[in-house]
This record gives C-alpha cells, structure tokens and sequence, in this order.
C-alpha cells in the first residue's frame, strides 16, 4: 500500500483595488498576507518535524504565489519549483479606481476558466504519479483547490470554478492511496480550509535540521 499526502495551499491575501494600478498576474502580497506566509512556513516546518520532511513543493507563477512559497521553502529547506499549468487566467490591469483595464494576452479569452480546470487538473493528476509515497506542497488558488476537488472525487473538472470559500493562507489535504488491488487508487479528502496555524508568530523559528531530516529518509 502506498499513500501519497498532497497539500494544497491557498496564497496569502494580495493587494486589493486600493492598490496602485498593477497587472494582475503581478499582484503581490499585501502586508497582511505576509504574515500570512510566514505563519504557514512555521506550521508546515512543525509539521515535517513531526511527521517527516516534505519532499516537493510546487507553486503557481502568479506572484502572491510565489512570494506564499518563499518563506515556505526557506523553512522547509526545499526549491520552489514553478508549475505553468497553476496559471490562472488572469487579464486586465487592476486600477486604483477598481475593476480592470483590458490589457492585450493571448491565452485569456472567455473560455479561460475551462482552460485553466483543464490544465491544472492534468497537473494534479499527475502528482501521485510522480511523487509515489511522498508528501507534496502545491501553492496555488482557490480555484486550484476546487480543481482539485473535482479531479481526486473523479468528477466532471469544467464546472470547478465555483465553489464553496477557501481563505487565504488555508490548508486543504489529500491522501492518495494504492495498492495491487487498486494500482490507479483513490483520493481521500482528509482537511479542508484549514486555518488554525495562521494564528501562529508571524516569524517562523528556524529548523535547519530539516534538510537532514530529508537527508536521512533519502537514504534510508
């Protein structure tokens, strides 16, 4: 039997339409949503402290991403490795005004959310073919995590752009598991829009001890 713990990680809160006039696949992490990611760095590095290291970590290009991802992997001792397929169709020029300025991008047309439910759910699909019996992070959006529900519950991913909320900086868990009698397996929701550790210090306590945690499981 073989279970592999995929993470999905919603980015921390970004700057709003009060923001100055940004493209917003380039919008970043406001103050608040810093904290945010600095709090999720020290609860995921508690995490692998007690249950073992993380072995991938994966984030959407978006910025509020991979600013989310930063701090993650400087606990987790681990790469960021940027998943194009996490894109989200995004267009437009957020104005200080509010609302959005069209702005001239090729692959965002009206049918960008089925586009990005498809892409993304490929990715996803994926992740336990390439990750077998490991713990998996993926930043991304709340539309990643309700990709990802329709993809692990084996439902129809065009209608995985609404959703029930996920807050920002929340937490949602996957186990899949395989085994002979089941060689493509099943996925178990375990936790969803989890929130607790954004209560935690904003500064996550260093855990250098980690890199030989995973060190060590990598031998043995």
């Amino acid at each position: 039997m073989t279970d592999t713990e995929i993470i999905l990680i919603r980015h921390g809160e970004a700057w709003d339409n009060k923001a100055p006039a940004v493209t917003e696949g380039l919008r970043g992490l406001s103050a608040h949503g810093v904290g945010q990611a600095r709090r999720l760095a020290a609860a995921l590095a508690d995490d692998a402290r007690e249950h073992g290291a993380f072995d991938a970590l994966y984030t959407s290009p978006s910025l509020r991403c991979l600013q989310t991802s930063e701090p993650v992997a400087s606990a987790l001792a681990l790469k960021a490795l940027v998943a194009h397929p996490l894109r989200p169709p995004e267009a437009g020029v957020l104005t200080s005004a509010g609302g959005l300025v069209a702005e001239a991008r090729p692959d965002f047309d009206r049918e960008g959310p089925t586009a990005y439910a498809e892409s993304a759910a490929a990715f996803l699909r994926s992740l336990p073919l390439n990750h077998p019996g490991q713990r998996v992070l993926v930043v991304g959006h709340q539309v990643t995590a309700r990709t990802a529900m329709a993809v692990f519950l084996r439902l129809p991913v065009a209608g995985s752009w609404w959703g029930a909320p996920l807050e920002h900086g929340a937490l949602t868990r996957w186990t899949h598991r395989a085994d002979e009698a089941d060689p493509a397996g099943a996925c178990y929701l375990t936790a969803h829009n989890t929130t607790a550790h954004l209560d935690l210090p904003d500064e996550p306590p260093p855990y250098p001890q980690l890199a030989d945690i995973r060190k060590a499981r990598e031998q043995a």
